[in-house]
């Protein structure tokens, strides 16, 4: 089963703390839509959603992964499915085959405009992109994105050690990978609900 990831699932030590079988295979971007930090949270910030524009010059840049069906169940409940997200699908050609990848996108009721993220998930969905080498310019308009404090310093203290870990990854796995070129496969599709 494919998983397309855009927001702070994008690295795969943070998707790897929710499911263990994610296999990264590769950076799809999709036209028609745009990367927003408007769905509500749990915790009243602002997360990442994708919304279908009516200009195919916008785009959303996704990391694909490869999961154990079985898995997929446990990431529902991590993306709070059914009560913030639902899952929406998407046809893509990979290797020549026709697979069917899924992502979450927001409901239309747990959507506020006016939200803004917290800064350790715009960190992490930052040093995500930074790790699957998404265009520079894609990264910049994330970056300028405003971010507010977390109050809850529990929360805030695991989210920095996961940010620290995923820094420390970062260091090495882009030292390995710099001058190397990566192809970045890029559609016009539109997801919809099974």
């Amino acid at each position: 089963m494919y998983y397309l990831a855009y927001g702070s699932n994008l690295h795969p030590i943070r998707l790897s703390e929710r499911i263990l079988s994610a296999k990264n295979i590769g950076v799809i971007q999709i036209s028609g839509y745009q990367l927003k930090f408007n769905k509500i949270g749990i915790d009243q910030s602002g997360k990442c959603n994708i919304e279908k524009t009516k200009n195919n010059d916008n785009s959303v840049i996704f990391a694909l992964y490869e999961i154990e069906d079985k898995e997929k169940k446990e990431l529902d409940e991590f993306e709070s499915c059914g009560h913030g997200y639902e899952v929406q699908y998407i046809d893509l050609m990979i290797n020549n085959y026709l697979v069917t990848a899924f992502t979450y996108v927001a409901m239309g009721k747990y959507i506020n405009n006016n939200l803004l993220p917290f800064s350790w998930y715009k960190s992490l969905t930052l040093l995500g992109m930074k790790y699957h080498s998404f265009d520079e310019c894609y990264i910049h308009e994330i970056n300028k994105v405003d971010a507010i404090e977390d109050e809850d310093l529990k929360r805030v203290d695991k989210n920095t050690a996961l940010i620290e870990k995923i820094q420390a990854n970062n260091r090495i796995h882009l030292t390995v990978k710099s001058g190397t070129n990566f192809a970045v496969a890029k559609i016009s599709a539109t997801f919809y609900v099974k």
